[in-house]
């Protein structure tokens, strides 16, 4: 869960007229012009709450209101949990090396007997079945 470095957002308008009375601005900093750079309204800022910046904190302030502070500490909790335990599996399997300690919910780990290219093809094969989301790295040299 968290906010990638993506904003992307959806909306199915019914009533367009109720749509644009939901944003309407109406600020003199604001004005309209029958031309020009102030010209051909509808502006953007007439479909939403943005101006001259993403509205990224909505999708935070969402997320809170849905999910509530109790339950999205125990999500976090959670995922540290399911790292520490990948860990583990990691550490006691000798196909695999633990590249940093685990202190949060990110498990940096490589296969010690494949080069790079096949490391690279297997991290393909997890993205595309769905299983998992490793990231992949050009080179393993230099943890």
């Amino acid at each position: 869960m968290g906010s990638g470095a993506y904003d992307a957002g959806c909306v199915l308008v019914r009533d367009r007229a109720a749509h644009a009375q939901a944003f309407a601005q109406s600020l003199s900093y604001l004005t309209r012009a029958d031309r020009g750079l102030a010209g051909n309204a509808p502006w953007p800022c007439d479909f939403g709450p943005d101006l001259s910046r993403g509205f990224r904190a909505l999708k935070v302030w969402m997320t809170l209101a849905h999910y509530g502070t109790n339950r999205l500490g125990e999500m976090v909790a959670t995922c540290c949990d399911v790292a520490r335990y990948l860990a583990e599996r990691i550490e006691n399997d000798a196909r695999y090396l633990l590249m940093a300690p685990v202190a949060l919910n990110i498990v940096c780990f490589t296969l010690v007997d494949l080069e790079d290219e096949a490391v690279d093809e297997l991290v393909k094969d997890l993205h595309e079945s769905g299983v998992a989301a490793p990231q992949p790295r050009g080179s393993r040299d230099g943890w």
